[in-house]
């Protein structure tokens, strides 16, 4: 596994970008103690992108690697942790490693697909440049 990046909340704080942000507030949950922390992981050795809540993973997306071109195939959460903004932590977090790297996207996943249509700044790492595929 190769950590990739991290983020640490504190009443709703990003630690990482010092600020209240929406993500962040959605991510949040009162009912978690204020110790709670979410890490994000590339883990290559199992093509996932991964979302870790102390330490249990709760989210991932799946992909496959073809040359230069990664499909995005399917985004989990898990049930319980639903409708917090993870998802779309987990989407952020693989389309900004891929654009990092280099590398162009098929959105595969229909949640992915939707989240690149949701934030344009994505949609240049689409393969073909269209990010929904029917």
């Amino acid at each position: 596994m190769r950590f990739v990046g991290r983020r640490s909340f504190n009443d709703g704080l990003c630690i990482e970008l010092g600020a209240y942000h929406p993500k962040c507030l959605r991510a949040f949950d009162s009912s978690v103690a204020d110790m709670s922390e979410t890490k994000l992981v590339k883990n290559e050795e199992e093509d996932l992108y991964e979302l870790h809540l102390d330490d249990h993973r709760i989210g991932f997306v799946d992909y496959h690697r073809d040359g230069e071109v990664i499909d995005l195939q399917h985004t989990e959460v898990d049930a319980e942790h639903g409708g917090q903004g993870y998802a779309a932590m987990l989407a952020d977090f693989a389309l900004r490693d891929i654009s990092e790297a280099g590398l162009m996207v098929k959105p595969t996943c229909p949640y992915i697909a939707g989240h690149i249509d949701k934030n344009p700044e994505f949609g240049s790492l689409v393969v073909g440049g269209d990010p929904v595929e029917d």
